[in-house]
């Protein structure tokens, strides 16, 4: 049994020997760390070689210039999937630090989960640390510092808002080859895949927090504490949901011949109705988003989603 671990590096010599390290320290060592780099500008493809040369569960996949994070990720997968020995995949940022029994609990997790379904496609995920850039501690817990559910990860909830983070996931070998590649109209790779799952076959999480999630000035995406302030400043932010409707569709797209078999049936219905709201009257769509409900964690997120919904 062996596990793929997939990183994308972009300009992050700053903190990613840390992430190497936190690797070394790990419990379970079956693995092969899979690294692709973006075309960084600092030392960041140095520090790659020299942990290559001293390490032997190292393979650098070969770039062709920058192509962004999503595409980074699926090329990485593509290229993982081509070896057969590996049976799960697993997904890192450099500028964390995994904490040592994050492979072997999210591993036994994703075990007990097939042997509950059947080796159908399954993702897991956990919780998170959050700390400031010299690793100090900011809140034990991303879920609660974002008012965040996991809980809530059917389909009719995670087409408006995605609850996993991608770099604590571990995926088996059935969803990563029906999840790949990741299309440009993927919002993130961890949302993709958290809706193919969804569709398809479980997804699981694990109520602990197994890494250290690093916040500092250049943080592709980071963690805001949920606050009024951040929900009123969402609220009122140019963000368009279109994103969300492109997303939607391409999984309908990608997976049409799936979705209409017929033990699939509700999943294409709720898939079908999220895309009617797109064009349909303001009223029209509320009534929907409460029928199926599409629904956003907290009130303030869901008013903030009405609000959206007014700019279409």
């Amino acid at each position: 049994m062996k596990i793929a671990i997939l990183l994308s590096t972009y300009n992050g010599s700053r903190y990613l020997q840390d992430f190497l390290n936190s690797l070394k320290q790990q419990t379970f060592q079956q693995f092969t760390l899979f690294i692709r780099d973006d075309g960084s500008t600092d030392e960041t493809f140095e520090i790659i070689k020299k942990y290559n040369a001293e390490n032997q569960h190292v393979e650098i996949v070969s770039a062709s210039g920058n192509v962004g994070v999503i595409r980074s990720f699926s090329l990485l997968m593509e290229h993982a999937l081509e070896c057969s020995s590996f049976e799960y995949f697993m997904f890192a940022d450099q500028d964390d630090v995994w904490l040592p029994q994050k492979i072997e609990t999210t591993l036994f997790n994703m075990r007990k989960m097939e042997n509950c379904n059947n080796m159908q496609p399954i993702l897991v995920h956990s919780d998170l640390v959050v700390v400031d850039e010299k690793l100090k501690q900011i809140s034990p817990s991303f879920w609660k510092y974002q008012n965040l559910n996991p809980e809530y990860h059917q389909i009719n909830r995670l087409l408006v808002q995605n609850v996993i983070t991608g770099c604590t996931m571990m995926v088996n070998r059935s969803l990563a080859k029906l999840g790949v590649p990741f299309p440009s109209e993927a919002i993130m790779h961890d949302w993709w895949l958290g809706l193919v799952a969804s569709c398809f076959g479980e997804i699981s999480y694990l109520n602990e927090s197994t890494i250290l999630y690093r916040q500092h000035e250049i943080n592709n995406i980071g963690a805001k504490k949920f606050s009024l302030f951040f929900a009123l400043k969402r609220m009122f932010s140019p963000v368009i949901f279109t994103k969300n409707y492109r997303q939607a569709q391409c999984i309908v797209d990608c997976y049409d011949a799936l979705l209409n078999e017929p033990e699939l049936a509700n999943q294409l219905a709720v898939l079908k109705a999220f895309q009617s709201m797109k064009s349909a009257h303001y009223f029209n769509r509320i009534k929907t988003m409460i029928r199926f409900k599409f629904f956003k964690q907290g009130i303030l997120r869901n008013i903030g989603f009405l609000i959206h919904q007014l700019r279409l």
